[in-house]
């Protein structure tokens, strides 16, 4: 896929980011994303996420959601701002999902024995329980890149107070369940009311997928 179809992918969405920088920042992470995260499947075990959904499609159905968040449900509630941060949390927040390249997590034959995965994930990629932490640094590692890359164009930097909490929303975007970071999970209402949303959309859209493909059956 070439650097114009990635983003491609999401121009719907990152033209509702309205803020210059965000918007920019989010379209430099993109073209940044493992390989890997434009072919995965949302569900590398089979087990969760819809059934044969793809991990783009999980992203463009949270969006959706999103998009109903910021216009409709909190249209009058929410600053410009805040609605372009959940945009562009939400585009991010499974861009590591395996893990940084070239340390990736596969299916060992261990795990098949342990947790009954089929025999022929053997070698693929599998999410690693983490990757919300690994995206959240990876994150922190290119907002200085793009930051040196405004500079160099004789440009304003991007501050804090519009990447903070993308950052914050890609790292704790498994809410309660976060594992990996060395920062407990907290909510200060409504000051991480986009990192609360990021969550609710990411844990909402997957298991109403697995419920409409999948049936009331145990996931685990």
């Amino acid at each position: 896929m070439t650097n114009e179809e990635k983003l491609e992918t999401f121009s719907k969405y990152l033209s509702l980011i309205q803020d210059p920088k965000i918007r920019g920042f989010t379209e430099f992470v993109l073209l940044r994303l493992p390989e890997y995260f434009w072919t995965l499947p949302a569900s590398t075990t089979g087990r969760n996420h819809g059934e044969d959904e793809t991990l783009l499609a999980h992203v463009k159905a949270c969006l959706y959601m999103a998009r109903q968040v910021s216009e409709v449900q909190f249209k009058d509630h929410w600053t410009q701002r805040q609605k372009d941060q959940l945009y562009s949390s939400l585009m991010l927040h499974d861009g590591w999902r395996c893990g940084e390249p070239g340390d990736e997590c596969r299916i060992t034959q261990e795990m098949i024995d342990e947790k009954g995965y089929d025999q022929e994930l053997l070698g693929n990629l599998k999410t690693v329980q983490e990757h919300a932490e690994v995206g959240y640094r990876q994150l922190l590692q290119l907002v200085l890149e793009y930051n040196r890359h405004l500079a160099v164009n004789c440009k304003n930097q991007m501050g804090g107070n519009r990447y903070s909490m993308i950052l914050k929303a890609v790292r704790f975007h498994y809410g309660p369940f976060t594992q990996g970071s060395d920062v407990s999970f907290s909510l200060s209402w409504p000051f991480d009311s986009v990192v609360m949303q990021c969550h609710n959309i990411d844990f909402q859209q997957c298991h109403n997928k697995m419920y409409m493909t999948r049936g009331d059956v145990d996931h685990s």
